[in-house]
């Protein structure tokens, strides 16, 4: 296992002003993190660009306003840590472990993020666009306004969160669940939602699900206007013996 450089934490103890100084002056220096215990630390504002925090601990660790950008957070642990209108655009983070955690109004855009952690996290007016977030789970998360268009969501796990007012719009929704999950005022236009599960999610008047996507990429495009009915539509259209069992109910029934 790679230790993190000790003078990199040295000078990282020293302070914001120290740390940033130093940083603006010898930009060529990257910082070595690795497997480094941060937990609880007041790291607001500092510069982090580019450093490698690969596996660190950083339970509880203040960020806000840090400027995170294309830092290496694979593997790390982060619950209850706080990202408030941190920077942390083209951050590779596969298998962040991050829950209880505060990304309110943090940016995000380009996140190579697979089989991430975040559920019970806070992400309110975060901006995910155009970030790649396959099997990450975002259980019970609040995602008010959040922005994830044209990211790939694949198999993420939304039960439970509140997706309010979020843009999914041009997402890759494909075998994602959204068990209880709010929907109200989110703009869901041109995802593609094969696979989904929708079970008791909440929409709107104001929720925009214009031409969803319900078939699988090398499939003809078959497109619809409501989520909760897809994944029903697929299968109708795919499964002989549904449109059998409908049949004879309907007899039955009249």
């Amino acid at each position: 296992m790679t230790n993190p450089n000790p003078e990199h934490i040295e000078v990282l103890l020293k302070g914001k002003d120290f740390w940033n100084e130093l940083r603006n002056e010898n930009p060529e220096i990257i910082p070595q993190l690795i497997w480094a215990n941060l937990d609880h630390m007041d790291l607001s504002y500092f510069n982090l660009k580019d450093a490698d925090l690969n596996g660190a601990s950083l339970w509880g660790t203040n960020f806000s306003f840090a400027n995170l950008e294309n830092t290496n957070l694979q593997g790390v642990h982060a619950d209850e840590a706080i990202f408030i209108e941190a920077n942390l655009n083209d951050v590779q983070a596969s298998g962040m472990q991050a829950c209880n955690a505060d990304f309110s109004n943090a940016t995000m855009t380009n996140w190579l993020t697979y089989d991430g952690k975040l559920y019970d996290s806070n992400l309110t007016n975060a901006n995910l666009k155009n970030s790649e977030l396959s099997g990450c789970e975002f259980n019970n998360c609040t995602l008010i306004n959040s922005n994830f268009e044209n990211a790939d969501l694949t198999n993420c796990n939304f039960t439970k969160a509140n997706l309010e007012g979020a843009n999914l719009k041009n997402t890759l929704l494909i075998g994602c669940l959204f068990v209880d999950a709010q929907l109200l005022n989110s703009d869901l236009s041109f995802a593609n939602v094969y696979g989904v599960s929708t079970w008791n999610i909440k929409t709107n008047n104001q929720t925009i699900q214009k031409d969803l996507i319900i078939t699988k990429e090398k499939e003809p495009k078959i497109t619809l206007d409501n989520i909760k009915i897809a994944q029903f539509i697929y299968l109708l259209l795919q499964n002989k013996e549904i449109k059998e069992s409908l049949k004879l109910l309907l007899q039955r029934q009249f």
